[in-house]
């Protein structure tokens, strides 16, 4: 197949190519600066008409990292227009083009706001920033399917050592500091790094895959019950709390992404017979610190 990342340099793109690479596809990456993923060439946003017509399947990787900068009104709105404006041209070179591209484009479990209840791909979008952030960066891809299959990726929060969340979280433990965010009570909808990967790729190869798909392992855990799993997996200790209001007064509104929890099942995934690597948190977090 011949495949076009948009936005594919970051974390995820690059893992993202080098498995479709390695499964034999034709990949290119689209950036803003025309840089390649992984060994995949790169080409900027001018090259994408040419690169779309005739191409299998576009992939929208497109949209800042949410959790590197303080929620100010300016980043909120940076937030927001590096989804929906990339989106909004991806959809318009695919109405343009003559040969038609499908469409696999990235969401967030942010989409159902905070949940303490089992929420499925049927579930509506929650009222919180993210979640109208979500719902907007969806009916922008959707706003294809007149034309081509169009299908959404409500990522969960991906695990690996070396990036995201537990790399953030290594130096407390390391320091024996390390715990629960908020209350505890909360949801953290995980999925391994290898399970995400290959969930995106079953996207992409799969030709009756449409509509929006929970990328997320099978087992619902609490935040308390992940910062106990992680201490074990990294032989330390795991009693601190930091309670929402520090967080707030440290991170502003960026607390929301670990303050408000979504307890999110893959049903679209476990229907489809998708099979997972690490279905159980213990699993993943066994292999990642093997």
């Amino acid at each position: 197949m011949r495949i076009v990342l948009v936005g594919g340099s970051g974390y995820v793109g690059s893992k993202l190519a080098a498995r479709l690479l390695a499964d034999k596809h034709d990949v290119q990456n689209v950036s803003r600066t025309g840089k390649s993923a992984a060994s995949a060439p790169g080409f900027t946003y001018g090259h994408m008409q040419r690169l779309f017509d005739g191409a299998d399947v576009v992939v929208n990787l497109a949209g800042c990292n949410i959790g590197e900068k303080r929620w100010t009104a300016a980043r909120m709105q940076e937030i927001v227009s590096s989804r929906l404006d990339a989106t909004k041209q991806i959809v318009e070179t695919i109405h343009s083009v003559d040969s038609k591209p499908a469409l696999l484009s990235m969401s967030a479990v942010g989409y159902y706001g905070h949940t303490l209840v089992p929420s499925n791909e049927a579930m509506a979008h929650g009222n919180s920033f993210l979640g109208e952030l979500c719902y907007a960066w969806e009916q922008a891809a959707l706003a294809a399917s007149s034309d081509t299959r169009v299908a959404i990726a409500r990522m969960g929060v991906i695990l690996d050592r070396q990036e995201g969340l537990l790399q953030r979280m290594a130096t407390p433990m390391n320091l024996g500091i390390g715990g629960t965010l908020g209350r505890g009570t909360q949801y953290l909808p995980w999925i391994h790094t290898k399970d995400a990967i290959d969930a995106l790729a079953w996207l992409v190869e799969q030709p009756d895959a449409y509509g929006p798909y929970n990328v997320v392992a099978p087992e619902a855990v609490t935040w308390k019950s992940f910062a106990k799993s992680l201490g074990r997996a990294m032989h330390r200790p795991a009693f601190v709390r930091i309670p929402e209001f520090p967080l707030r007064l440290a991170i502003g509104r960026r607390a929301d992404i670990v303050v408000d929890g979504q307890y999110v099942v893959p049903q679209r995934l476990l229907n489809d017979a998708f099979s997972f690597s690490f279905g159980s948190l213990r699993e993943a977090l066994s292999d990642l610190y093997s």
